[in-house]
């Protein structure tokens, strides 16, 4: 949470008086990273890759809350950030986890078929 810290004080302090430069700037990235982190994450194979690619695009979600450029903004960005750190901590654990005991292909291999809810009640019997 460092750079969060570092963040914040840079926008709120270091750059006070240009809030309309750099909302502007930062409203772009955050749009440019939810639509291309999702769009390039719908299409991999890989799960780890799934994972980066749709932390990518939630960094988006969290640029927005700076981009408000309100304490209420700041304090959704630093909820936010926390709560992904969460989410993204169980899965990575499960691939990391999987990977070690040698399944091949991921933990979640056979669940993109036709009928994605089968697969999964079908894996874990």
């Amino acid at each position: 949470m460092p750079i969060f810290a570092l963040t914040l004080r840079l926008l709120t302090q270091g750059l006070a008086g240009t809030e309309s430069q750099w909302s502007q700037m930062l409203a772009a990235l955050a749009v440019m990273t939810l639509i291309v982190g999702n769009v390039v994450a719908i299409v991999q194979t890989n799960l780890k890759r799934l994972l980066a690619y749709s932390t990518i695009a939630n960094v988006g979600f969290i640029v927005l809350g700076f981009v408000a450029g309100t304490p209420g903004g700041y304090a959704a960005a630093l909820y936010y950030t926390w709560c992904m750190c969460w989410w993204r901590s169980v899965p990575s654990a499960f691939i990391l986890l999987a990977s070690a005991q040698g399944l091949r292909g991921g933990p979640a291999r056979g669940l993109q078929g036709p009928v994605p809810a089968r697969s999964v009640a079908g894996r874990w019997r």
